[in-house]
């Protein structure tokens, strides 16, 4: 009688199936890990970039050498005698000043493609008399004329891009964000209550970075992720 013998298959064989089932798999999570890190170590970026041009901002207030401006001047006679002019580094000019000091940051990036731009809050005093010009911006939290100094001002916060607020909503804002006239509530005026010597007025710096992640297109990647960042720093006095 004639034996067969069972065939087995090679052991090469079974191991290039499992590792072509397997390789797959782990190239997208080492990939995604990496692409992941890559992209947080961006972000932190980013974030640096918004927390130091917000310091160079409320450092280079309208009592500086060469203030970085917003849309709204100071108040009248509010800045100190030797002071540079309100807006050296004015928004109308898109602040080449303040946008080379957050590209010193940018570690890694292309520097001209990070975005910054910032808006000024403050106290709004509903205090005036009758039939002068309501909401005076610059103001003390206190209200002026009130005898009991019980009264407080209204804070209002500053808009970009047509009234959205960075704080709250920044997912909200594009990349680039632009800013006109209105977006403002307060100047770069750093002591808005020169009795109570008071730093009512903050900047608020917003930061962006349109990154085109490794492999974008290929393994769920997205080709582009925008990196956001919102920081806000109060003014200092420098006189």
């Amino acid at each position: 009688m004639r034996r067969f013998r069972r065939l087995r298959p090679a052991p090469g064989g079974q191991t290039l199936v499992e590792t072509a089932l397997v390789l797959p798999i782990f190239l997208l999570v080492v990939c995604g890990i990496i692409v992941l890190g890559i992209g947080l170590f961006y972000q932190q970026e980013i974030t640096t970039v918004a927390r130091e041009t917000a310091r160079y901002a409320a450092i280079h207030s309208a009592s500086s050498d060469c203030p970085v401006g917003g849309w709204l001047p100071p108040a009248p006679n509010a800045v100190p005698p030797g002071a540079g002019a309100w807006d050296c580094d004015s928004a109308a000019a898109g602040w080449p000043n303040m946008n080379d000091r957050a590209r010193d940051f940018a570690f890694g990036l292309d520097p001209s493609l990070v975005f910054v731009t910032a808006c000024w809050s403050g106290y709004i005093d509903q205090s005036s008399a009758p039939g002068s010009y309501p909401g005076i911006y610059d103001a003390g939290p206190r209200w002026v004329n009130d005898p009991t100094g019980e009264a407080r001002n209204t804070w209002s916060d500053c808009t970009m891009s047509g009234g959205i607020y960075p704080l709250t909503d920044p997912d909200s804002l594009p990349c680039p964000a632009s800013t006109s006239y209105g977006d403002d509530t307060a100047s770069n005026l750093a002591v808005s209550d020169s009795e109570l010597a008071v730093a009512a007025n903050r900047v608020v710096v917003y930061a962006c970075y349109n990154w085109t992640p490794p492999l974008a297109g290929f393994l769920l990647i997205p080709d582009t992720v925008v990196l956001r960042a919102v920081f806000s720093e109060g003014l200092q006095h420098q006189r």
